[in-house]
């Protein structure tokens, strides 16, 4: 589970950025197979972290797909 290792560093800026809470769901059938939802306060936040550089470079240090 690689991609874990990158979400959890990541999970101090995401923080900072607006995520309220989160939580991971993961396919018993492919663990690579992941779902995350984030929460935020307001829909600004939510935008702002969809569109930021920040979580772009994560992901594709983690190597996520769709």
């Amino acid at each position: 589970m690689a991609w874990r290792k990158i979400y959890d560093e990541f999970a101090p800026t995401a923080k900072k950025m607006g995520v309220a809470s989160q939580v991971v769901y993961r396919s018993i059938a492919n663990p690579n197979d992941i779902t995350v939802i984030n929460d935020f306060k307001t829909l600004e936040k939510a935008k702002a972290f969809a569109a930021s550089p920040e979580l772009k470079a994560a992901m594709e240090k983690a190597h996520v797909t769709g």
